[in-house]
């Protein structure tokens, strides 16, 4: 089974989300540190300063200035690095582009087997106005101030995505592509887009699964391959040579036919998503493989084997005759 530690991710993260009409700039004692262009929030850009940058936070806090081409400036403190840190820089009614307070993660415990996911809305709109959805699954919005808002539970997939607007039916939004990945924590956050002034969102990964060496691979590999040895090879010869003369190769077909039988009960159940769970839906495959096995015991115990004719006939002994005399 799957699962992130929260010992294992990152702690030392600060990143920025640029949800304004401009670029944005940060700036440390007259050198530009980063730039994170305007709507780049759509393609899930979240931008991280740069390691030093974060390694000085750590020691006092440091003291920046932001500016938006075309907008109005401002400053920016950035303190107590003790965990993940987000800042959020939008543009109200008026056009002014400004910070959300210091948004931080309090991640206590790590997930296993599935992806826990978040709705909050940030400045000028009332969360309660709204409802998120995940491929028809309701899901409540909270607003942006109650950091420690609860996630939800949900399998990884792609999914569609739709918030609808009760105060504004014609104001909603509609999406295709929210991806969730296996043990991972998301918050997404609405927002009116200062562009087109239609409601839209961004996708903020909170906390990250935990990567696995590929070499691991190996381990399974190498069972998989013992397994189809022992199993696969002697089960065609069985077949082979329990058959008689005349149907040998059908039933060497009949039995690669039981083969692509089983991988497509495999395809059925995967793309159909019957089981949500993937840990669960491996454990219904572990258990068609136990009834299988009692079958083949039960089978066995009774069978009645026939020896090779091609064997016979090559073992067979000719008896010696002696050439005539003439």
């Amino acid at each position: 089974m799957q699962s992130a530690s929260a010992s294992l991710n990152p702690v030392n993260q600060i990143r920025i989300i640029n949800t304004a009409s401009c670029d944005l700039e940060l700036i440390q004692n007259g050198e530009n540190l980063l730039k994170a262009s305007k709507a780049n929030y759509l393609n899930n850009q979240v931008y991280k300063l740069p390691d030093a940058f974060v390694d000085l936070v750590k020691k006092s806090d440091q003291n920046l200035q932001f500016k938006c081409d075309g907008k109005n400036s401002g400053s920016l403190t950035i303190s107590n690095l003790t965990e993940s840190k987000v800042f959020i820089f939008y543009e109200d009614s008026n056009g002014k582009v400004d910070s959300l307070k210091e948004f931080s993660f309090r991640i206590k415990k790590g997930i296993i087997g599935k992806s826990e996911i978040r709705f909050l809305t940030l400045p000028s709109l009332d969360n309660k106005n709204f409802e998120a959805k995940l491929s028809g699954k309701n899901f409540s919005v909270e607003s942006f101030e109650n950091e420690q808002a609860k996630y939800n539970e949900n399998s990884y997939a792609n999914y569609l995505f739709e918030v609808t607007n009760r105060a504004d039916s014609e104001n909603g939004l509609k999406s295709d592509d929210l991806l969730l990945e296996i043990c991972t924590k998301y918050t997404v956050f609405l927002f009116q887009n200062p562009i087109n002034k239609k409601l839209d969102f961004v996708q903020m990964t909170d906390f990250y699964q935990n990567g696995i060496g590929i070499w691991w691979q190996l381990i399974q590999i190498l069972v998989m391959t013992i397994g189809e040895i022992m199993f696969s090879i002697s089960g065609v010869s069985f077949a082979y040579s329990q058959a008689p003369a005349s149907m040998k190769s059908v039933l060497q077909a009949i039995w690669f036919l039981t083969v692509a039988f089983g991988n497509l009960i495999v395809v059925i159940i995967a793309e159909a998503r019957a089981i949500d769970d993937q840990v669960y839906e491996y454990v219904f495959f572990a258990g068609l493989l136990f009834v299988a096995t009692l079958v083949f015991f039960s089978l066995s115990y009774n069978y009645k084997y026939v020896e090779d004719q091609d064997k016979l006939e090559k073992n067979k002994v000719v008896p010696y005759e002696e050439d005539e005399k003439i």
